[in-house]
């Protein structure tokens, strides 16, 4: 790790918006959260946590998780938060995997999935964020009426995505296989961050897909 990144990691532990730590810990930092009764949307594998804020910033009567276990990624989004004062956005440094260790079940109204990691080789489909195991993972998560969206320019993730949700029960409440540029304001698509400017600006397709 450079020292640049060592110098943000350690500055991630005096950040009130970024809960880590210990099991214990990280529990008694969610329990206000959970007390509170809101809608709790958690974006997965949120990397520097843009989109997570964004979202924030757009319905501050939900709270927003930002969840990755790469500290120094989360130091982004908290620093934004800070700056513009958003105080309804929060990052949690743990595995996706092991969210059942920290929400009860039925507690997550939304999950989401933006651009993450498609692990195209077939020997690194487990660990791909709409493998079996994680779609049951959110099931258990998500409120009655819960649901998940996944966002990604990986045309193979997309094809992977609708096939598993099919295989396993789920269904498909919305499904965009190119989500235009320019969308009105109140379509929550409208959210987009430098790295989806990036991947279109590459020529990349933006597939969209809300299931529950």
């Amino acid at each position: 790790m450079s020292r640049k990144k060592l110098i943000r990691f350690k500055e991630t532990k005096n950040m009130p918006c970024i809960i880590q730590g210990n099991e214990p810990t990280i529990i008694s930092g969610l329990a206000p959260i959970i007390a509170s009764k809101k809608e709790i949307i958690l974006e997965l594998g949120c990397g520097n946590g843009a989109y997570a804020v964004a979202l924030a910033e757009r319905n501050q009567g939900n709270i927003y998780i930002g969840v990755d276990i790469q500290g120094e990624r989360l130091w982004y989004g908290a620093k934004v938060a800070q700056e513009k004062k958003i105080n309804n956005v929060y990052f949690l440094r743990v595995m996706v995997d092991s969210l059942e260790k920290y929400f009860p079940p039925r507690s997550i109204s939304e999950i989401w999935l933006t651009f993450p990691d498609p692990y195209p080789r077939d020997r690194q489909e487990k660990k791909r964020l709409t493998h079996p195991k994680f779609l049951a993972l959110y099931k258990n998560l998500l409120k009655s009426g819960g649901v998940a969206h996944l966002k990604t320019d990986n045309d193979g993730l997309f094809e992977y995505t609708l096939e598993t949700i099919t295989r396993t029960g789920g269904t498909v409440l919305e499904c965009r296989p190119r989500v235009p540029v320019n969308l009105p304001e109140k379509d929550i698509l409208s959210v987009r961050t430098y790295f989806e400017d990036k991947h279109r600006a590459g020529g990349k397709t933006i597939h969209y897909l809300r299931f529950c």
